[in-house]
């Protein structure tokens, strides 16, 4: 008990130092909220009940960061495995996407297709219910698209949405544009070209 001061090394298996046990396989605080395991090699950070973040070795094979709550889901996940996406607040971060995958709806936005696509269920690229940026099927321009979310999503075919604006081509409310035009059905016109 009381103070010492030592020159030179010690030379231990085991022990305490002001309250952190130290041991050949971990160094933890006294309540293991704080607890290092160089075989992991990891360092685990708990709230005192429930592991909530590793940092390390976040499994039998890769590194990373890991956050969970009290009932043991991950909340995020950035690491080097490349088969499993990484995710943040519920969002799955890819190389090409960041997105939320929900049966009851769905948000991507999506470099590979080039487009932010909101989805009434389930991620399915080819039955988007919203697409803004490049629309798809057909010459897929550029522009909004609202589409059934039913049937496989074409922006040159017009069964396949109820709104369509692009630089060459608009539906809106039930009415046709395109450059010079505005039609609805087959009785109403305005043709700037003739």
């Amino acid at each position: 008990s009381g103070s010492a001061f030592l020159e030179g090394s010690i030379n231990a298996t085991s022990g305490k130092i002001g309250g952190w046990t130290i041991n050949s396989t971990t160094l933890a605080d006294a309540g293991n909220r704080l607890v290092f395991t160089p075989a992991t090699p990891r360092i685990t950070i708990s709230d005192g009940t429930y592991e909530r973040m590793l940092i390390g070795k976040i499994d039998s094979t890769y590194y990373g960061i890991l956050g969970k709550d009290t009932s043991g889901n991950t909340i995020f996940k950035i690491s080097n495995d490349a088969t499993n996406p990484n995710i943040l607040a519920g969002w799955t971060l890819e190389q090409s996407k960041i997105s939320t995958d929900n049966d009851a709806g769905s948000v991507a936005l999506d470099s590979t297709n080039q487009y932010l696509a909101i989805y009434t269920g389930s991620i399915d690229t080819s039955r988007p219910k919203l697409v803004l940026g490049k629309q798809p099927g057909g010459t897929t321009p550029y522009g909004l698209g609202i589409y059934t979310g039913t049937a496989d999503a074409d922006s040159s075919d017009d069964t396949t949405y109820s709104v369509l604006i692009t630089k060459d081509v608009a539906r809106l409310a039930g009415w046709d544009m395109s450059p010079g035009k505005l039609e609805s059905g087959t009785v109403a016109r305005i043709d700037g070209n003739t």
